[in-house]
């Protein structure tokens, strides 16, 4: 602990007024350090926040400065606890489903409910865990909790689950008052908004069709939203890269946005004259048919509002907007097909719960969904001992059709989750043959280091910089020092770096750990044999300049340029992944500043011969097995069905 301080008060969150309120209370008290375990960005940009900015007696919990088992054995205890509550849940009708199995013709709607129940058990376990830990280090602790927190124990016990969390302080008249008030509020709104749903959707109507038309076909639908690929004009990594002028095309390609995308996004559809259908609830509406008000929105709002209004009484906040965004969706998607008829839908890293209402409404009309998970990062991949599943409350409770990963393992790991998809396809990474040099590419190199430049490139990959990320700070600043450290040793005179890290915030989040990873990512940024790039940057492109890829454990680019037949490996800058999925892999992980310098000398002297030969027996029957076709056309293939 640290000196002066006597005892330990643990926040589980600061976010609202109410928040502050707690945090407030314990500021003055003698002796008494804070830790807030979570500071969303709207917390941090709000006014309460900013009057507490000057209290040195307050401290971010960070997860980095435990194992990596402790940081995640909340992800398992959620699922392995999931069921039980729900079924209390259900058992004493906190849970409204009857209304909505009616209204949806489909028990798998309780999926739902369960998703955002095991996204709330597993932050509940965060707290619980983290408090566990801290206590495990001789500090006495006490927790000031949110009353979602305390009603998630609550339920818990109810549903005979044990856990043992340490003593709760008990909040003053006003912080408790003021939290019941807030609980109360937001119960209001959601019921207000099952309510005032009809008026609001016929308030939203711009058009309405007075005769009923059948809905227009089109072979594949392509979810968008605001922070995916986008069309910037890339040579990759575009939102369209399904299309291909033959199976699909503009001309029987929906392109569905399912959040307000920007207006140069929208000018950019409008350009490629492709067909866009905007399914958010601000735009949705705009067109409907007569058909539509009667038979849908009027009749199933007499048939089933009445009930689950009335069963929603007693639905847990947390779980309320599942209800609002069951009903809501249900309206949503209903007017969707009664103007489209898809025979695919195509989404790619689409794992809220949402999907489950979308998906059993296209089924509906014999529409394929499928999920694309274009990742490689897991929690598996670091830790392969048996010690975690693997397993994240995020990813369970997936419904979909079918789902594409990149390889054989992450399709084992998606199947140990409560899901119901059908079948699962590996296809390894999708652009591993777009690998190649661009103009802008070409521009930023001869500005920096003219034509032609002589030595070794080296393309440098960081995964997220956070206080959630799985790699901490002091991980990154290790990983950027030893790059530093070899541009200024005298055996490598001609080695030349180009380093795109992972988010464009990475700089935000420097020094909250208290390394000097600023210093030390400023002195890579400056030195004339180093390029930093922007995060949006291909990294295609920066992969085809390079001699060879070196990623922080376990960023996306290795593999990719692995399946691409080009020299990469892993550098666990922090030593902390010696159980890896990849350690299966001769040469493949780097451990420490020796290994860095052995492993990048062992693949840039290899022989071409001896290094496809490894490429073919441990790397293609992992991720995508059968390379001659490329990932792209199997998946065009796996989507070209017909009713």
């Amino acid at each position: 602990m640290e000196s002066g301080y006597q005892r330990i008060v643990l926040v589980d969150e600061l976010a609202s007024f109410v928040d502050y309120l707690r945090l407030r209370s314990h500021i003055y008290a003698a002796g008494t350090l804070i830790v807030v375990i979570n500071i969303p960005p709207a917390g941090i940009k709000s006014f309460w926040f900013r009057r507490l900015a000057g209290a040195d007696n307050i401290r971010r919990f960070t997860w980095h400065i435990f194992s990596f088992c402790q940081r995640y054995t909340a992800e398992d205890q959620a699922i392995e606890n999931v069921e039980k509550v729900y079924s209390w849940l259900l058992e004493n009708e906190r849970i409204p489903l009857k209304p909505l199995e009616s209204l949806y013709g489909d028990p798998d709607v309780c999926m739902a409910f369960k998703k955002q129940l095991v996204l709330w058990l597993a932050d509940y376990f965060r707290v619980v865990n983290a408090a566990q830990s801290l206590q495990s280090l001789g500090r006495p602790i006490q927790l000031s909790i949110s009353s979602q927190w305390q009603q998630m124990d609550q339920y818990m016990r109810l549903a005979g689950v044990k856990t043992t969390l340490p003593e709760k302080v008990n909040d003053s008249f006003g912080v408790s008052f003021s939290g019941q008030l807030e609980k109360i509020g937001k119960k209001f709104l959601f019921l207000a908004g099952l309510l005032g749903t009809v008026p609001w959707i016929l308030s939203r109507i711009r058009k309405i069709n007075f005769h009923k038309s059948a809905p227009k076909s089109m072979q594949l639908a392509i979810r968008l939203y605001n922070n995916d690929w986008g069309l910037r004009g890339q040579a990759t990594h575009e939102a369209d890269w399904l299309l291909d002028g033959e199976r699909f095309h503009p001309g029987n390609t929906l392109f569905v946005a399912e959040n307000q995308l920007n207006k140069d996004y929208e000018n950019e559809i409008s350009h490629r004259k492709y067909t866009l259908s905007r399914q958010y609830y601000k735009a949705a509406f705009r067109e409907v048919s007569v058909d539509f008000i009667l038979r849908i929105l009027i009749l199933q709002n007499f048939k089933r509002l009445g009930a689950l209004f009335l069963q929603s009484l007693s639905t847990p906040i947390n779980l309320m907007k599942v209800v609002v965004h069951a009903w809501m969706d249900y309206f949503m998607w209903q007017n969707f097909i009664c103007h489209y008829f898809p025979m695919a839908y195509f989404a790619c890293h689409d794992i809220q719960y949402r999907h489950i209402f979308r998906n059993i409404l296209l089924g509906t009309i014999g529409c394929q969904s499928w999920y694309f998970d274009h990742s490689n990062s897991k929690i598996q991949m670091y830790e392969n001992n048996g010690k975690l599943s693997g397993r994240e409350a995020l990813r369970d409770y997936m419904k979909f059709d079918g789902e594409i990963h990149w390889g054989r393992q992450l399709i084992q790991l998606a199947q140990k989750h409560h899901n119901r998809s059908r079948f699962f396809e590996a296809y390894g990474p999708i652009w591993y043959r777009e690998i190649k040099k661009t103009a802008l590419m070409d521009k930023i190199i001869l500005d920096r280091w003219g034509s032609n430049p002589a030595g070794i490139i080296l393309a440098v990959f960081t995964t997220t910089n956070s206080l959630q990320a799985i790699n901490g700070e002091k991980t990154h600043r290790d990983f950027l020092q030893a790059f530093v450290n070899m541009l200024n040793d005298p055996h490598y005179p001609d080695l030349r770096i180009l380093l795109k890290h992972k988010n464009l915030n990475y700089e935000e989040y420097m020094g909250l750990e208290g390394t000097d990873i600023a210093e030390v990512y400023e002195n890579l940024k400056k030195h004339p044999r180093a390029i930093v790039l922007n995060p949006r940057f291909s990294s295609n492109a920066i992969v085809s300049y390079a001699h060879l890829v070196v990623s922080m454990a376990f960023a996306s680019p290795t593999v990719e340029a692995l399946v691409a037949g080009k020299r990469a490996f892993y550098y666990d800058a922090s030593n902390a992944y010696r159980n890896s999925f990849f350690e299966k892999f001769p040469r493949i992980v780097a451990h420490n500043g020796l290994e860095l310098k052995d492993t990048m000398n062992y693949w840039l002297s290899l022989p071409e011969r001896d290094f496809m030969a490894y490429l073919e027996k441990y790397i293609f029957p992992e991720y995508g097995g059968n390379l001659d076709v490329s990932p792209m056309q199997r998946i065009r293939q796996s989507l070209n069905v017909s009713k």
